[in-house]
């Protein structure tokens, strides 16, 4: 009877030295954000062919073949893209402004010119669309057909797509798809100022760049 007394209290102790009086939870969970793809056409090569310049001022390059700016999302999601002179360093100076890119410079560094972006025929959700730009993602305004578009790097301009039903100013909706005609427009430089002593090849480029909103 003694040994068995002895091991009641001792359980009893045992067990109070070692009493939770905390317990710890976690959390857990994944957010996948919607895939989304954006794309060209024609390999993103706008080609404006032979160039024959003018004898005095900026000569008109003839039209290059436009090409078709595409975004597909798996479900709907909130995106926008951005265009990103990858040639601005060929771009003079005193002709940097908003919407112009550089298409590279001859064999002397002479900065050949200059290209502009329009967009036209948007398409959002199968049905007619308009682009709306931002420079802050929170104030939007529709994009007028055959406007010419900004670059990012100088503008900080981003363009999402939106349906012609809402309000030029309302924030553009979650969207699956959305495709906009992009015309290109270039300027070379006047002759007196290039070196043709050697053929002259335009190089020009851009980014243009998903981003989740």
């Amino acid at each position: 009877m003694k040994k068995f007394l002895c091991i009641i209290p001792c359980a009893l102790i045992s067990y109070a030295a070692t009493a939770a009086t905390t317990v710890d939870i976690s959390v857990i969970g994944t957010i996948t954000p919607p895939a989304c793809n954006i794309a060209i056409t024609g390999a993103g090569v706008f080609d404006v062919g032979e160039v024959a310049l003018n004898l005095t001022g900026v000569t008109n390059t003839p039209p290059a073949p436009p090409q078709t700016l595409s975004v597909t999302c798996n479900e709907p999601a909130n995106v926008a893209f951005k265009i990103t002179d990858n040639k601005s360093s060929t771009l003079s100076a005193n002709l940097v402004t908003d919407h112009r890119i550089g298409i590279g410079t001859d064999a002397s560094s002479h900065n050949l010119g200059w290209a502009n972006f329009l967009s036209s025929g948007v398409q959002t959700d199968g049905g007619p669309g308009v682009l709306k730009s931002t420079k802050d993602k929170a104030t939007w305004n529709a994009v007028a057909d055959n406007a010419l578009m900004d670059v990012f790097n100088v503008a900080s301009t981003m363009y999402s797509f939106d349906k012609t039903s809402s309000g030029a100013t309302a924030v553009p909706p979650a969207i699956t798809t959305g495709t906009v005609v992009l015309t290109l427009d270039a300027q070379v430089a006047a002759r007196s100022s290039l070196d043709l002593s050697s053929k002259i090849t335009f190089d020009g480029s851009a980014t243009f760049e998903l981003i989740y909103l």
